[in-house]
């Protein structure tokens, strides 16, 4: 039976034969934060072509976090650079049989060639965009629409089966019964293990009869009689109560930096575009 680092090696040499470790180019993960001292020092030489410790290492970086950390390891390196040679020997061997000539290898070489060339002439337009805190700025002012944020409020909440049971409960609770307490003691809402909290909501978010009785609760404390919904019958406490306005730069300047950010990449998209469909001509038939 074939021990499991031998499993793991064979998998991992088909997988680079095959090209596999190669396939992610952009998700690049730091190994056990090793700095090797020599990167340019050669570990084996197959034919003419030297294999070095970078070669390694830059495999290493490629591959997903559970095989890198198999094999970053002083016997697991040794069994990748078995690999790297094997895959150095197949490349000679395939050369000199002339595969590199057959017509579907060329193919594959002018596809591959093609789309990196595309793939990084569009990467440099990208690339080359950038946008300034006055740029966030200019587009937040000219958009306020797009922040404004609504009444909300935050309240608690003490759901129970029937109005006797709430009405003894808001009895208790102005007798002095903490409400968190009490939401833990007798709702069988999910939010009693917060004590009844359910955060901030605006209208249109709760059933109309709960949102109708906290929105008309005017300050913190303050404490509704039974409201019966689809749910049962709640006690609603208000916590705090949030006016109707526009959300600060500070609060959405993350997410308006990404969105500026992709409105400038493809606007300059575009006039490239049309900047070599003028260049080269195109016609559509």
């Amino acid at each position: 039976m074939m021990r499991r680092s031998t499993l793991a090696a064979l998998a991992l040499g088909f997988s680079l034969l095959a090209g596999g470790a190669f396939a992610n180019t952009s998700g690049d993960v730091s190994v056990g934060g090793t700095v090797q001292a020599d990167p340019e020092k050669v570990l084996a030489v197959v034919g003419k072509t030297e294999i070095k410790q970078q070669d390694v290492d830059g495999i290493l970086a490629k591959l997903d976090p559970q095989r890198a950390a198999f094999f970053s390891t002083e016997d697991g390196r040794k069994k990748l650079l078995e690999e790297l040679v094997n895959r150095e020997l197949f490349l000679q061997w395939g050369v000199e049989s002339g595969v590199d000539k057959q017509e579907d290898v060329q193919k594959e070489i002018r596809s591959k060639t093609e789309d990196a060339i595309r793939n990084y002439a569009l990467k440099g337009v990208l690339d080359a965009v950038t946008v300034t805190s006055e740029d966030i700025k200019k587009y937040y002012d000219e958009h306020q629409d797009e922040f404004k944020t609504p009444e909300s409020v935050r309240a608690r909440h003490i759901l129970v089966d029937s109005e006797d049971q709430a009405k003894q409960i808001v009895a208790e609770l102005k007798g002095g019964l903490d409400f968190a307490e009490g939401a833990k003691k007798y709702s069988t809402c999910p939010s009693k293990e917060q004590g009844g909290d359910l955060g901030f909501f605006s209208a249109g978010q709760m059933v109309p009869e709960f949102e109708k009785a906290a929105f008309e609760l005017a300050n913190p404390g303050d404490m509704s009689e039974p409201v019966k919904t689809q749910f049962g019958w709640h006690i609603i406490k208000l916590e705090e109560k949030k006016p109707a306005g526009v959300a600060p730069l500070e609060e959405v300047r993350e997410g308006l930096q990404q969105k500026v950010l992709m409105e400038a990449q493809k606007a300059a998209y575009d006039k490239k575009v049309e900047e070599l469909r003028q260049k080269f001509g195109v016609t559509m038939k």
